[in-house]
């Protein structure tokens, strides 16, 4: 009889909280009315990597995708970038975009210009240098001075960039040889400098006689490689007299076209 007198008397204690109060942790309104302040839980990312960002709101968000340099532009424009693909992004403007136009006597550069994306003119009085030297059909070619006509111009170039050697259309010289150097110095007396292929190995791009490749593509991939050397057919009187303007009319015929690393369907 006690025992059913004490089940009695606690299911109706029960039955008075919960009538009384439902603010207590256990009951279903309670918890309920809590959960209803919390932010719902964020889904897994479906695909690639986002980031979650502030929206300004509580309790929204929204998410940003992480920018692929391999993808399209035009489809990343609201993506954030990641320290390590903007360092590669300046790291390609100080190699390929600016260009060295002017060296002091250790070869260091003094003075620099903004590379175009495109260009395509004309080889011009300050492009270059020229030397009183030519290049071997010997194998491996060495560029060589020599006390005679031969003339070639240096310039600098920039590896993993695409060029385009070409000849004004009817305009034939009687050399045309193309080939890179490592060193910004022309040729001396008993001091020959060797010659490489754009891909760095010993040799030349082009040795002809005649203009017989009017037209010369080329991608340097050595980065040791600096410079460009052209040898055209040359002239006694610019290295008796130092008047190299017929030199320099005879390159302007030859068209040296740039194309840098950035593609130029990119927006």
């Amino acid at each position: 009889m006690k025992k059913n007198i004490l089940t009695v008397i606690c299911a109706l204690f029960c039955v008075a909280a919960v009538a009384m109060d439902e603010n207590i942790p256990t009951s279903k309104s309670y918890v309920d009315a809590a959960v209803e302040t919390k932010q719902d839980i964020i889904p897994a990312a479906d695909g690639a990597v986002r980031v979650l960002t502030n929206t300004g709101v509580a309790g929204e968000y929204e998410t940003r995708g992480i920018y692929d340099a391999a993808g399209e532009y035009a489809a990343q424009k609201q993506n954030l970038v990641d320290a390590q693909t903007m360092n590669a992004a300046v790291q390609n403007a100080t190699d390929f975009e600016f260009q060295c136009i002017e060296y002091d006597e250790n070869n260091e550069c003094l003075l620099m210009n903004i590379n175009p994306v495109v260009r395509n003119t004309g080889i011009m009085p300050g492009d270059g240098t020229w030397c009183r030297a030519y290049m071997s059909s010997y194998t491996p070619s060495v560029w060589t001075y020599l006390n005679d006509p031969s003339s070639s111009i240096i310039m600098p170039i920039k590896p993993n960039v695409k060029y385009k050697l070409s000849w004004d259309t009817g305009y034939r010289n009687s050399i045309f040889r193309v080939a890179f150097v490592k060193e910004n110095r022309c040729p001396t007396s008993g001091r020959p400098i060797a010659l490489y292929a754009a891909d760095g190995a010993l040799g030349a791009e082009l040795i002809s006689n005649t203009i017989a490749t009017p037209n010369y593509n080329f991608i340097v991939t050595d980065d040791t490689l600096k410079y460009l050397v052209v040898q055209i057919g040359g002239f006694n009187a610019p290295w008796e007299n130092g008047d190299f303007t017929r030199l320099w009319d005879s390159i302007s015929h030859l068209h040296i076209g740039i194309e840098t690393w950035l593609d130029e369907n990119k927006n």
